[in-house]
């Protein structure tokens, strides 16, 4: 082979080469990692260990009034339970009610995402009380769905979880400063005038860390706003640090469907009607799933009356905590 050739070949070899890396460049370009998205390159979501909460990355944040919402694919709907037992009990203050029957109030989590599921909840005749989440795109018509036909409803605040890094999906967490906090729950409860209080969504982390939660009970305090601790953590210190500021709050007593199986929700209900025969009452979260939806439904044609359902503001008023 002539020297001319060697020279033909090594400069079509580069061209070959060239090509390649342009193509790769431009197919690549606007492609995350999946460790940044969440997502696989298939679309699905990639489920973290350890709380086996759903992280995920969007694109489609947005603001309202200033305020940096997530949009729904940041939020995760798998909830983060409690780290050891369903069945969640402060042992630090404690209400009691000595009433013949005792109370429980369901409250039901993650509205926002469906329309059609909240309309088949409201056809449901046991007092529930709605958690809609900030800033989802069917947030607001949800809301006025819930005032359409009374039924209360809460803020579902996302807060930090122990699997989040700082800044992930939440939208109160460690990092921020005790005035961000502080602006963050004012703004938001400014932009759900009408609701009951507030309750964490996820937020094991954030409902951990007293400082954080400092921040948000001294501007709940402010407006009056009522706080639910969802109890997603045994270590949460958020319900106490609510009675310390003077802010009228309760706490989840057990988790209903966990189990996403009608079988799996009737067992957690046995033993929530267990907890408010002990001390009263009991709130119940649940969320807005079709097995949680059928279930209640059945309970409603049972007609169960060893206990008497109740909203959170009828709770409120009845254990006299605000």
């Amino acid at each position: 082979m002539t020297n001319r050739m060697v020279l033909w070949t090594l400069l079509i070899l580069l061209l070959i080469l060239g090509v390649s890396l342009n193509m790769y460049v431009y197919f690549n370009a606007d492609r995350p990692d999946d460790s940044e998205t969440g997502h696989r390159g298939n679309g699905m979501p990639l489920v973290g260990s350890g709380d086996a909460v759903l992280l995920t990355h969007s694109p489609d944040a947005f603001f309202v009034e200033d305020i940096k919402i997530l949009s729904s694919g940041d939020y995760p709907l798998i909830v983060e339970g409690p780290e050891a037992s369903s069945d969640v009990i402060s042992t630090e203050i404690d209400v009691s009610y000595p009433g013949d029957i005792p109370f429980v109030a369901l409250v039901m989590d993650d509205f926002g995402y469906s329309l059609s599921l909240a309309r088949e909840v409201t056809g449901i005749s046991i007092p529930i009380t709605w958690s809609v989440l900030p800033g989802l795109s069917r947030s607001m018509e949800t809301v006025e769905i819930a005032r359409e036909n009374n039924i209360p409803f809460l803020i579902h605040m996302p807060m930090q979880a122990f699997v989040d890094d700082v800044g992930g999906p939440y939208l109160v967490g460690e990092g921020m400063t005790y005035g961000d906090i502080r602006q963050r729950i004012r703004e938001v409860v400014k932009i759900f005038p009408h609701a009951a209080g507030i309750n964490n969504h996820r937020g094991s982390k954030a409902t951990s860390d007293r400082a954080v939660m400092e921040a948000v009970m001294d501007e709940l305090a402010l407006s009056g706003t009522p706080f639910i601790d969802s109890r997603t953590s045994r270590t949460s210190v958020a319900y106490k640090t609510a009675l310390e500021k003077g802010v009228p709050a309760l706490y989840n007593g057990i988790f209903l469907d966990n189990e996403d199986s009608e079988d799996a929700i009737e067992k957690m209900f046995i033993r929530a009607k267990e907890i408010a025969e002990r001390k009263g009452w009991v709130i119940a979260i649940c969320h807005l799933k079709p097995a949680t939806i059928s279930f209640l439904k059945k309970l409603c044609i049972n007609d169960d009356n060893e206990v008497e359902f109740v909203t959170v503001p009828e709770l409120f008023k009845a254990l006299r905590a605000e």
